[in-house]
């Protein structure tokens, strides 16, 4: 018997299948039957929601029926029915007023012997799928494409179902002929990616379609530029506040997207949806705890965020005399948070050492500041390695900088224009030298990833 593996995407079965929102109507029985025994004497019923699996309940297995009953009425979407002995599984839709329906299937070709009972949109669904697999597996020429029109024929004879409307979920809308210019096409994604799809709709949550569609767009159609990714985050959330659980959903899956990226400037994006939502009450299932935590993480980002004036610092050198960071005349200036006592400090210093020797300090300057107490330590360090850039100290811990530029780990390089504003952050040697070449040498820039700042001491 075919073993297949239910965790995975699904293949062609996960390719389409969904309903629409929960209402209070009949209440639900489902049969599923196989045309064969399975060695599972259970059957797990699970269902989708946003980018997980969450199992709804466990059913008895008796002559080779699985019975899902209840006098309630299931929310609408996508389950998934899977003998965990067998590691065989189906999919189904759950629509909005079609909770009465069978299933019976041939469990070593689940989705080519399907038969579908009372119930119209897994009919389509299965009939959509039918035709995928056998296009697949006659390797047939533009299988895509005519798979693409076949689904989206079904949808136009059928356009109350919620399969019709799944399909629009999945297909990006049909782009004029008369739109040819790459620009244009790319702007006309831009603005109608989301075209008939409510994303206050809980249904479409428990898909296996929305989340990643909603990732696609903020990946690959949204600039990677903080301004326009923020824009793009706010309008998504926003556009899912008339229901809780999607705008609970969408407000803390992309706060943790932004959290996490590695991409320069997406905490920028982080303090935008703070801002947004979480700073003015609009999230009362955020304990206080967390709440305090997001709020200070989002200030503490704020102070050195992508295009603002870094804050200023006044330190004295080795010499003792006071020399301030914006009093640096330069046209790039790197700020250094570094300690000799770190081992990775030790390791970008030479590189570093190399950058600033193949400017002239006209050009760019090394701001270097030391964060630690051992004074002699740090006078020996400059001497031994002839670090000749602007090395200055705080060993009385009297400056605020470690709260302003939120010092968790070192190294920690920031670059700034001539005006001090922040170009590049949490960024290493490396990466440095990629982005000065990129502005003075006329080198093609690239997208910078940030160096995560816990992982160095």
């Amino acid at each position: 018997m075919k073993k297949v593996n239910w965790k995975g995407i699904l293949g062609l079965i996960g390719f389409i299948a969904m309903t629409m929102a929960s209402t209070t109507y009949a209440q639900y029985n489902i049969v599923i039957k196989t045309t064969k025994p399975l060695k599972s004497e259970k059957c797990i019923i699970a269902y989708y929601f946003g980018d997980k699996q969450l199992v709804f309940d466990t059913f008895e297995v008796k002559k080779n029926t699985c019975i899902i009953k209840g006098d309630s009425t299931l929310a609408t979407g996508v389950y998934i029915a899977y003998y965990p002995d067998d590691t065989v599984f189906i999919e189904f839709l759950v629509p909005q007023n079609d909770q009465k329906f069978s299933l019976t299937f041939d469990p070593d070709d689940p989705i080519l012997s399907m038969q579908v009972k009372g119930s119209l949109d897994n009919q389509l669904f299965y009939e959509y799928n039918k035709k995928a697999a056998q296009l697949y597996k006659d390797s047939v020429a533009k299988a895509d494409s005519i798979i693409i029109t076949f689904g989206k024929s079904l949808a136009k004879k059928h356009p109350q179902t919620f399969f019709a409307k799944l399909i629009k979920l999945i297909y990006l809308p049909n782009i004029p002929d008369t739109i040819e210019d790459p620009e244009e096409i790319w702007k006309y994604a831009y603005y109608h990616y989301f075209d008939g799809i409510d994303l206050s709709d809980e249904a479409y949550l428990r898909t296996p379609v929305l989340h990643n569609k909603v990732m696609t767009y903020l990946d690959r159609i949204v600039p990677i530029i903080p301004d326009s990714q923020c824009n793009a985050a706010i309008r998504i959330i926003k556009a899912s506040e008339k229901n809780p659980t999607t705008f609970k959903y969408w407000s803390a899956t992309l706060l943790n997207k932004y959290a996490r990226s590695r991409i320069m400037g997406m905490e920028n994006v982080y303090v935008c949806i703070v801002d947004s939502f979480y700073a003015n009450g609009k999230t009362p299932w955020v304990d206080s705890v967390t709440l305090s935590k997001i709020l200070f993480d989002a200030q503490m980002i704020k102070y050195t965020m992508i295009g603002k004036v870094a804050p200023e610092i006044v330190l004295k050198d080795t010499a003792g005399r006071y020399i301030s960071l914006h009093g640096v005349k330069s046209l790039y200036t790197v700020v250094l948070f570094w300690d000799p006592d770190c081992g990775h400090c030790r390791r970008e210093i030479p590189k570093l050492k190399k950058i600033y020797e193949k400017y002239s300090r006209d050009t760019l300057e090394i701001y270097a500041v030391y964060v630690n107490v051992e004074k002699d330590k740090w006078l020996k360090y400059i001497r031994e390695n002839k670090l000749e850039w602007i090395n200055v100290e705080d060993v009385e811990m009297k400056h605020p900088f470690r709260y302003y530029y939120y010092i968790k780990g070192t190294p920690k390089i920031l670059l700034l224009d001539k005006d001090k504003k922040i170009i590049a952050k949490n960024i290493n040697a490396e990466q440095l030298e990629k982005i000065l070449e990129a502005r003075i040498e006329g080198k093609k820039e690239e997208k910078v990833e940030t160096t995560p700042e816990d992982s160095h001491h």
